[in-house]
């Protein structure tokens, strides 16, 4: 690999981490890390119109070794009081 396309996909991984390093998720990013989902590990995000404050989940669905992952890109920077 020329170095030249190593040092672009550092900086596109990179890029992913920025909200990470910020007070919200600009839209940019958020579709730098939708597009990232999708393009290798093939999940396809829809947006959520009127998502719930708290998601119930039945317990005996859980299994030991689940994961819970929780991933917030909207309105993150629009309103600083839902980080």
């Amino acid at each position: 690999m020329p170095l030249e396309v190593a040092i672009a996909n550092l900086g596109k991984t990179a890029a992913l981490f920025e909200p990470c390093l910020t007070q919200g998720v600009l839209p940019y990013f958020a579709e730098l890390n939708l597009e990232f989902l999708k393009n290798y590990a093939g999940i396809e995000m829809a947006e959520r119109n009127n998502p719930p404050e708290v998601m119930q989940i039945d317990t005996n669905l859980v299994q030991n070794g689940d994961t819970f992952n929780i991933m917030r890109f909207a309105n993150s920077c629009q309103n600083k009081n839902t980080l």
